[in-house]
Parts: C-alpha cells; sequence; structure tokens
C-alpha cells in the first residue's frame, strides 16, 4: 500500500534557516555573468534580462536564471550554470509537474540533484516559501522527505539530494505559501497555511526529468 504522509507541516520557518545556509543568493550584486549565446537560440537577444543568481557551493560554480523573449513573442525562463570556468545551457523552465502552477527544471551536477523553477503569476500573494516532499513509506521520519526554499523574484531552487541518500525519483506533494497565508495562521485568524497545495497518488515520476551537467 502506498503511504503519502500528510503530517501537519508546521516546520517551514525554522527550516527556511536550514535551506538558506545550502545557498547563497547573488541576486541584487555588482557582478551580472553574460549569457551564453547558446541560451539564446530561438530568442530575441536584446530582450533577455538576467533575474536571479546563485552559488553553487558544493560544486563551486554559480547558477544564473534569466528572462527572455521566445521567437513567437512569449516571455520565457531559462537557466545556465558556470562550472570549472564554462558556460552550460540548462534549458528552459516547463510546466512538468501535473496542474502544480509552477514552472521547473531538474538538473544533475555530478551526484547532486537540484531543481530551479519559478512560481506563476497566477498565485497571488508576497510569495515565501515552495515546499516538496517525495514518496516515502517512513511516517516516523518523513520530514527528511522534504524540502523547501525561500522565494525570491517568484524563483525557488532546491539542492534535493547529494546522491548518498534518496535518488529523489519522485514528487508526492508540493505547496506554496505566502506571508500573508502564514501570518493568519500565527495570529489564529485561519487554518489557510498554504496559497496552494496539492498531494499526488501516485507521485509524479521525475527521475526522466534531470539534465545531466557532464
Amino acid at each position: 500500500m502506498r503511504c503519502i504522509c500528510n503530517q501537519p507541516r508546521t516546520h517551514g520557518i525554522i527550516t527556511s534557516l536550514v535551506v538558506l545556509a545550502g545557498f547563497v543568493t547573488l541576486a541584487g550584486c555588482l557582478f551580472q555573468p553574460s549569457i551564453p549565446v547558446t541560451a539564446l537560440k530561438d530568442a530575441d537577444s536584446s530582450s533577455a534580462t538576467i533575474t536571479w543568481s546563485t552559488a553553487l557551493l558544493r560544486s563551486g560554480g554559480t547558477l544564473t536564471v534569466f528572462a527572455v523573449t521566445l521567437s513567437n513573442g512569449e516571455r520565457a525562463y531559462r537557466a545556465f550554470a558556470r562550472l570549472e570556468g564554462k558556460d552550460v545551457y540548462l534549458g528552459q523552465f516547463q510546466a512538468q509537474l501535473a496542474d502544480a502552477p509552477l514552472d521547473t527544471l531538474f538538473f544533475q551536477v555530478g551526484k547532486d540533484r537540484f531543481v530551479i523553477g519559478r512560481v506563476a503569476d497566477t498565485v497571488s500573494g508576497t510569495l515565501a516559501f515552495v515546499d516538496m516532499q517525495r514518496y516515502t513509506q517512513d511516517r516516523i521520519n518523513w520530514v527528511d522527505a522534504m524540502r523547501q526554499s525561500t522565494v525570491k523574484d517568484r524563483v525557488f531552487f532546491m539542492h534535493l539530494t547529494d546522491g548518498q541518500s534518496d535518488p529523489w525519483d519522485s514528487v508526492a506533494y508540493i505547496a506554496i505559501q505566502s506571508r500573508e497565508s502564514l501570518a493568519l495562521v500565527i495570529q489564529g485568524m485561519g487554518a489557510k497555511r498554504n496559497e496552494w497545495d496539492a498531494t499526488f497518488d501516485p507521485p509524479i515520476d521525475i527521475s526522466a526529468l534531470y539534465v545531466i551537467v557532464q
């Protein structure tokens, strides 16, 4: 029998400190990496704007997100990494997680697996956190299956696994939280902790979604 744990998720504010320790956001810094030409295919290069960057601490590289206008006029978000002095285009954010209002990009560097994504404009509020939980049968240590990221400019980033534990091949639960929804819970004025959430049964298989960086 499949078990998707649905325990109250009250750890968000505390574990956000752990998330912040996992990566250092560089958005707003004076340094702005240049977008590689390969990342601008089928797009108007003059429209490209870097929106967010972070350090990939374990690999010593950086990850950069930029917005660009495609040849069909649509606005899209893409990402590239700089590793060992070389730029690697990772791809364009896509709707990959059923009906979740997220566009995501899963990638792997060595044994480390990550997800970078953007919350859709349809989600209201001052966005605070995105939670993801993989499938687990462990009701006691279910928190080990949870990852959380702060949200800045609608972008979130998670280090899912270092390859030494669960491979993170599935997503069973997603939640998007805003400051407003969290404040209502703290003030005892409502039970709505999330702006959006869903449990997936069966879990979403993400094993084939990872872009492998050599």
